[in-house]
């Protein structure tokens, strides 16, 4: 009788131990998961996002065009550092978890989730997968606080800083020359109707005529630096005639090695920053005072 008793002790402790097991590992698993909220953003393919809308102090639309990004309704296309990274942080967030802070409709203006935060559209073939809000970092300044605009729930979105990729005051390319310098051989100024020429022949650089009277390299290679490695100020209002560029005031011609950079320079905005375009663009751009006087170099300034 004992050993019967024993025996059926023996099963409910096995039972027990059995119990709190599953509580304490897959149940308790299960009970966790199922009291997360469901990440809305699960459904985004970054890689088959086609277009974009962002709204805040005004609309911006982008839009895919083969392997690059435009900004609609321009010829700029975006920034690929800048791109690249806003692609990568959607897809972040597509795979992150998040948090549940609040139900309230009216505290969304404290997370700037309401109308204060940027919106987003994204679209995949034309068509509309998610709209939703980014409001503000994260006291921990690596998550965002994220909502949508129907719904009265704020969330944090762990460990993915939207705010900082996508709330962006300018998504145009400020590049206007991005190449190698070792590979410009001759460089031309024009300034109006006067010009000249220069060229390379080994690491020297001399005038391009017959006389090919020497040339301060560390001078010349700064010129080609700028028409290699320059970045606009600013994108100004796309008035060709505003900025002067007409004129000819002044080109720059940097060529070499399947390169030939040509800048020209307009007007002063008034505020100390120059209009410029390439010559095979018709965008518009603001260079500073400084780039704009380092290219604006007369022969005898580079011997």
């Amino acid at each position: 009788m004992n050993n019967k008793k024993t025996i059926i002790l023996a099963i409910v402790l096995v039972v027990l131990v059995a119990l709190a097991y599953a509580y304490q590992g897959p149940v308790k698993k299960w009970q966790e998961n199922f009291s997360k909220p469901t990440n809305f953003l699960g459904k985004v393919n970054v890689a088959k996002i086609d277009k974009i809308i962002i709204a805040k102090n005004g609309e911006t639309t982008l839009a895919r065009q083969g392997d690059d990004w435009l900004v609609a309704g321009t010829k700029f296309k975006v920034g690929k550092t800048v791109m690249t990274e806003a692609l990568d942080k959607l897809d972040q967030a597509s795979k992150a978890g998040l948090e549940l802070v609040s139900t309230n409709k009216q505290k969304k203006s404290d997370f700037k989730t309401d109308s204060t935060g940027v919106t987003l559209k994204l679209y995949e073939g034309g068509k509309e997968i998610v709209k939703f809000v980014v409001g503000k970092v994260g006291a921990d300044y690596e998550s965002s606080y994220i909502a949508q605009p129907e719904v009265d729930n704020t969330y944090l979105l762990k460990q993915v800083n939207l705010t900082y990729a996508l709330d962006k005051d300018e998504w145009r390319d400020r590049t206007i020359f991005s190449g190698e310098a070792t590979k410009i051989n001759k460089l031309r100024i024009q300034q109006g109707s006067a010009q000249f020429s220069a060229a390379k022949s080994g690491d020297k650089w001399t005038t391009a005529d017959s006389k090919k009277i020497p040339l301060d390299k560390e001078k010349v290679e700064k010129i080609i630096s700028l028409m290699t490695g320059l970045t606009a100020a600013g994108i100004p209002t796309q008035d060709f005639r505003a900025a002067g560029l007409e004129k000819n005031q002044l080109i720059v011609e940097a060529a070499g090695e399947s390169i030939k950079n040509v800048l020209m320079v307009g007007n002063d905005n008034g505020k100390g920053e120059f209009y410029a375009k390439r010559g095979d663009s018709d965008n518009i751009y603001l260079i500073s005072k400084s780039d704009r006087d380092e290219l604006n170099r007369k022969i005898e300034q580079l011997k």
